[in-house]
């Protein structure tokens, strides 16, 4: 993916969010120069994995294949590994029929949220084995779910609860979405089961300066300055 596509999908991203009254935290804004200027005083950002994240599943296809999301905050309870002793929120924009790839997770459970926009329509994919999925929760209310699969759709102010293990994938349908992620602590490093092999962070080409980083530049930035 290029560096200019990834500018340009913020800037889009910052736009729709702001147009839906969103407000993200002061570093949205940040630049390279900003983070230079805080480097001393806000590492936990970078170690928690907040700020921009922009993945392009399909390379070169970032329209039909492609997310933006901006991650709030990831809290690991100190001394604890396990996903339930942790926090995370993230805010999304799901262009319409932009299509984020089946995946589950290992140990994360979590709310995906339809803040406002179009419909959000999950398709969820359950194994016969799978006992415990029989049903989700839509809106806090139980929804018995096929063993073959199901789909789900939200309207804005709906939300449904994924349980680890569930396989599970989202698009936009009639109209673009403002999305909210609400779960245990997130490490997509380790956390993420996509049914086909996908890159979870897309190499970049570097053909202009970066606007914003993004979560895929943290560990290069930190190792450079030093930062563990």
């Amino acid at each position: 993916m290029k560096r200019s596509d990834v500018n340009r999908a913020i800037r889009g991203a910052a736009a729709a969010f702001s147009e839906a009254r969103v407000q993200l935290p002061p570093f949205a804004a940040w630049r390279p120069s900003d983070w230079i200027e805080h480097r001393r005083t806000a590492p936990e950002l970078m170690k928690a994995g907040l700020g921009w994240d922009v993945v392009e599943w399909c390379p070169g296809d970032f329209a039909r294949r492609g997310l933006v999301l901006f991650t709030l905050r990831n809290v690991l309870r100190p001394g604890k590994r396990g996903a339930r002793d942790g926090y995370a929120e993230k805010a999304m924009v799901v262009r319409l029929n932009q299509q984020t790839p089946l995946h589950a997770h290992h140990r994360k459970m979590e709310d995906i949220i339809n803040r406002g926009g179009g419909e959000l329509v999950i398709e969820l994919h359950i194994g016969p084995d799978d006992r415990d999925s029989r049903y989700v929760l839509v809106n806090g209310v139980r929804k018995p779910i096929s063993h073959k699969g199901a789909t789900v759709i939200l309207s804005p102010g709906e939300s449904i609860t994924l349980v680890p293990g569930v396989f599970h994938a989202f698009h936009a349908a009639r109209g673009d979405v403002i999305a909210g992620e609400v779960s245990t602590h997130n490490a997509d490093d380790v956390d993420n089961d996509f049914l086909d092999p996908v890159a979870r962070f897309p190499d970049l080409e570097e053909d202009v300066p970066p606007e914003r980083l993004v979560v895929g530049d943290y560990s290069q930035v930190m190792s450079e300055w030093g930062i563990r």
